[in-house]
């Protein structure tokens, strides 16, 4: 009789959790939907745009931004045209690292060897600026991708430059 008390307790309990949960879920779905509603700006991935819900949220956007434009898949960058931008800009470095897919398919026969940024750039004979100076790795490091990709031109910025390496006093560098 009481292991019975106790297992209605504990059913409540659960029960009561449950309901719990759901109301804190439809608050956040409320506050998302509310937070969306004023935004003139929103920062999301490429995967996350695909969203059902921010796509009925969401009907349009002036300006779609896509950040690493350079290593995306054309199918990955088309998610975000959900959206129907008036203006789309790809922002990213197409000298890097190329359309990245983990895959047993040959990316080549597909032409998901090249991102639409690089396509766009080598069909069109467009220009598009190349990085120069980098802002973020030691000048040690720095050195593989300038000779590998950049013709030895990228050079690290002054401050990166002078920055004694992470790795020093360590036996590494």
């Amino acid at each position: 009789s009481s292991e019975l008390s106790e297992a209605i307790v504990i059913e409540n309990l659960v029960a009561s959790l449950s309901e719990i949960k759901k109301a804190i879920d439809d608050s956040l779905d409320s506050i998302e939907i509310f937070l969306l509603s004023q935004s003139q700006i929103i920062f999301c991935t490429l995967a996350t745009a695909g969203r059902p819900y921010l796509r009925k949220h969401i009907p349009g956007v002036d300006v779609l931004i896509i950040d690493e434009a350079g290593q995306a898949t054309e199918p990955e960058l088309l998610i975000p045209y959900s959206f129907r931008p008036h203006k789309c800009i790809q922002v990213g470095d197409n000298k890097q690292l190329p359309a990245t897919i983990v895959s047993k398919i040959n990316r080549q026969i597909v032409g998901y060897d090249q991102s639409i940024m690089a396509r766009l750039l080598d069909r069109c004979n467009l220009w598009a600026p190349r990085l120069r100076e980098q802002h973020r790795m030691h000048a040690a490091i720095c050195s593989f991708p300038s000779h590998q990709y950049y013709g030895n031109e990228l050079v690290p910025a002054p401050f990166i430059a002078n920055r004694s390496s992470p790795l020093s006093g360590c036996g590494v560098a």
